[in-house]
């Protein structure tokens, strides 16, 4: 065991960047240096104005997910000096009744705007990967006047990769380019579902996030470029909302914008606390402070897909070790969170025990750590895992004491590193209180091949399936098993203002036995917010989504695809609630009677 913290800065973010190879030319700056050097100053302005109060709640959280924009390197080629920023939609495209236009924005990767169903009212683009372009601290900004200029601009070109190439946002020797030219993409999918056909009452939105950013499995890099996605969507509403209030005669125009981000992660505190489910509900909170040119702001998440993914148990003193299943040819790190109620002294109690496959011998954290001691732990065969002993102080919620297991890839095809064994892991918690774990996602969207396998707990009191061989769906009650189905929501819709949408089947209704669930016993559904269908039927998966290029039909499936569905429903709802006399916009109780109302568009395929 070696105990190495002398060289750690407490978080186990830049020790992950290094592992991917990202970033390295920004070692040794703060989180607030990296923040800064990327002038997201200016973009927090352009987002919130005067409203100073929600300006400092996101700048908190920027920075404390900073080091990821460690990954903001030479290769994503950050914009030294952003332009300035003009018209953002045509004339032409605007809304018909600009009152009660609702902004709807992506968030996601890969996003197909030369698709005419989408682009007609597309109001901006930020491609986050792409070659430095606009009004933004780094990559590309495509607006609707941009592409509205492009046939005059360009009659040369055909189809829609000349139009990307044209934009600057289809180059093909960085990664983001490569998901340009791919059959489908997980962007294609979720935008087609969310503004595809919409009409002209909604603006479209859309954030590219860079591949390399999605491509990492653990989700580590993902919060801080969410983040400066929110920001931009806010910032280019309000532009949108001067721009069309000059047109109309209408100074006071405050169009409010509806974001779908289908991402999730399996592990993390999951009750609200992290700082960005903190910075999104200070922007979605109903009596939050008015910004001028930014009415009501809703997010929408998945609920997740991993409610049998095994990767969530809660032990006490006495419930004995679990197994950890490292799966083979795992080509990335695969990591484990324990987490416990902090002591009342302060000290630091939680341990952590790990015994090789086939091994009778523990390794051991070290007892009582400091907070943010990063320690080798060398286990018998001489194979290492990394150790992060963490304080978490969430606000209003007692300390909570956290160990971060990082467990190496168990292959490997550089032949001077030594893989991880694979196999049957065994994994204890030792400490006066009850113990949650979790297992980190390590799988990739569909299309990208970062090489990870997802690790799983074990536990001979687990059940998958029943004796007729279906799968066990909830946890019985009692609780048989420390492992747990609960809990198994995405821990990124754990805001207070989240909406989160689970899966269901269209065929009847029913949710879906992938489909996240929440904590049990809280006023929120356990299933979701609200349902939309991710699958035909229990033989049939998925829902029809369009391809990338041209208009094939595919299916994809997932809570994923459920949460577009409610994001276009949700634009929909608050444009026909919208009350033109006091101007009022409804609220969440409304808003969601009214999509308990509404029957979801369905799969064509499902009607006889």
């Amino acid at each position: 065991m070696e105990n190495d913290s002398p060289d750690f800065d407490g978080s186990p973010l830049l020790d992950h960047l290094r592992l991917l190879g990202l970033g390295a030319e920004n070692d040794g700056k703060s989180p607030a240096e990296v923040v800064d050097a990327l002038g997201l100053d200016a973009l927090l302005d352009a987002a919130f104005g005067d409203a100073q109060e929600i300006a400092a709640v996101f700048r908190t959280a920027l920075v404390h997910y900073g080091l990821a924009a460690a990954a903001v390197g030479a290769e994503l080629r950050p914009c030294p000096a952003p332009g300035k920023l003009g018209t953002l939609m045509p004339e032409a495209a605007m809304p018909s009744d600009p009152a009660s236009a609702v902004v709807i924005a992506v968030l996601d990767e890969a996003l197909p705007i030369a698709r005419p169903a989408l682009n007609t009212h597309l109001a901006s683009l930020w491609a986050m990967g792409a070659s430095p372009r606009g009004a933004v601290p780094f990559g590309a900004e495509v607006t609707g006047t941009d592409m509205a200029a492009l046939p005059a601009a360009a009659a040369h070109l055909r189809g829609a990769s000349g139009l990307y190439g044209a934009l600057g946002i289809n180059d093909i020797r960085t990664p983001t380019g490569r998901r340009m030219h791919g059959v489908r993409s997980h962007g294609a999918s979720v935008m087609d579902l969310a503004a595809s056909n919409l009409g002209d009452q909604h603006p479209v939105i859309g954030v590219g996030f860079p591949a390399e950013v999605v491509e990492d499995t653990s989700g580590a890099l993902l919060p801080f470029f969410i983040l400066c996605g929110v920001l931009y969507t806010a910032a280019r509403t309000r532009a949108l909302s001067a721009q069309i209030g000059k047109s109309c005669g209408s100074a006071d125009l405050a169009l409010p914008a509806v974001l779908n981000i289908s991402y999730g992660v399996l592990s993390g505190p999951k009750d609200g606390s992290d700082p960005m489910s903190r910075a999104l509900d200070a922007l979605c909170a109903a009596d939050r402070p008015a910004i001028t040119g930014l009415g009501p702001v809703h997010v929408v998440w998945p609920m997740g897909n991993g409610r049998q993914a095994q990767s969530h148990a809660v032990v006490g003193p006495k419930t004995g070790p679990l197994s950890l299943h490292l799966l083979p040819d795992d080509r990335t790190p695969s990591y484990v969170s324990l987490r416990t109620e902090a002591p009342a002294d302060g000290s630091f109690e939680l341990r952590a025990g790990l015994r090789l496959p086939g091994d009778t011998g523990w390794t051991y954290t070290p007892a009582h750590p400091a907070p943010g001691t990063r320690v080798d732990l060398t286990l018998r065969d001489g194979s290492i895992v990394r150790a992060y002993c963490l304080r978490e102080t969430p606000a209003g919620a007692p300390a909570r004491d956290m160990i971060l297991l990082a467990f190496g890839p168990t292959a490997t095809r550089d032949p001077s590193e030594t893989p991880l064994p694979a196999g049957c892991w065994t994994i204890w918690a030792e400490t006066a209180g009850e113990v949650e774990l979790f297992v980190q996602r390590d799988d990739s969207i569909d299309g990208l091949r970062s090489g990870g396998r997802q690790a799983r707990f074990g536990h001979a009191s687990y059940r998958r399936f029943d004796d007729a061989g279906r799968e066990i769906e909830r946890d019985p009650d009692p609780v048989a098993s420390p492992i747990r189905r609960a809990r198994s929501v995405n821990a990124y819709a754990t805001g207070r203002d989240a909406w989160r949408v689970g899966g269901s089947f269209d065929r009847d209704g029913s949710v879906v036995p992938y489909s996240g669930l929440g904590t049990i016993g809280v006023p929120r559904p356990s299933e979701g917010d609200v349902l939309a269908p991710s699958d035909r039927s229990r033989a049939l998966g998925g829902v029809p989504v369009k391809s990338f290029f041209g208009g094939a039909g595919l299916r994809e499936s997932g809570t994923s695809v459920a949460a577009p569905q409610i994001a276009r429903a949700l634009a929909t709802a608050m444009t026909e609630l919208y009350c033109p006399k006091s101007g009022d916009w409804p609220d969440r109780a409304a808003l969601k009677a009214e999509l308990a109302n509404r029957a979801p568009p369905g799969d064509p395929q499902t009607r006889n």
